[in-house]
């Protein structure tokens, strides 16, 4: 039958990496649990045994076909993902080609008393140039995924009305250095910052002396 744990995460491994960026979440949705247990071959304990499997360690498979769990855990065969490529100079499919993991903590039948943790390491390999790599680090604690680094660092892609002085500050953010990973925040300070920027291009005031700024 299908493994609808294994998905849940693949799949959620695939928003994270696709999606956000350092220092954000996201929870694997628990709707997992609904489709086993409508299964007919589980008992009257079928969610708790759903629980603790699903907290138990999570084994990465580079293998395209999904595979079932195991008894030390399930198995979660990675999808593509799409990110920036510094080769392509643009966002590309990337697919991973090296995982590792470390894990601790406990699992359990129910959510709350879960300590289950683990900390992934996977490589990425762009499908477009078959040159440039990604490697991000991303931990987990029972069924939260965080990226917790990423190497190279993210770019932000900016818009032409961008000074050419002023693009390498484009992606710092007060949300980045108070590892605060308000989405919201970080959205609002770029169309802030393209705002100004923009009007400082229509009113022609980009033409004003940056050299000052240049030379800091």
């Amino acid at each position: 039958p299908e493994n609808h744990l294994a998905n849940a995460i693949a799949q959620t491994f695939k928003e994270l990496l696709s999606g956000k960026h350092l220092y954000q979440s996201l929870e694997v949705s628990k709707d997992f649990v609904r489709k086993e247990v409508e299964r007919k071959e589980f008992n009257d304990n079928c969610e708790r045994i759903i629980i603790k499997g699903a907290t138990l360690c999570w084994n990465i498979s580079l293998d395209p076909k999904p595979l079932n769990p195991s008894t030390n855990g399930t198995s979660i065969s990675l999808l593509n993902i799409e990110t920036f490529c510094d080769k392509c100079r643009r966002r590309k499919p990337f697919s991973a080609f090296t995982a590792s993991s470390r894990e601790w903590g406990d699992s359990s039948d129910q959510w709350d008393s879960a300590t289950t943790s683990q900390s992934f390491h996977l490589s990425f390999k762009c499908q477009g140039c078959q040159l440039a790599t990604v490697d991000f680090l991303v931990t987990r604690r029972v069924m939260k995924l965080t990226i917790s680094g990423r190497w190279p660092i993210e770019k932000i892609k900016f818009p032409n009305h961008i000074p050419k002085w002023v693009r390498k500050y484009y992606s710092v953010s007060a949300a980045l250095h108070a590892v605060n990973a308000d989405a919201e925040l970080f959205n609002k300070s770029m169309e802030k910052l393209n705002e100004h920027y923009d009007v400082r291009r229509l009113f022609k005031l980009h033409k004003s002396s940056n050299t000052a700024s240049e030379n800091l």
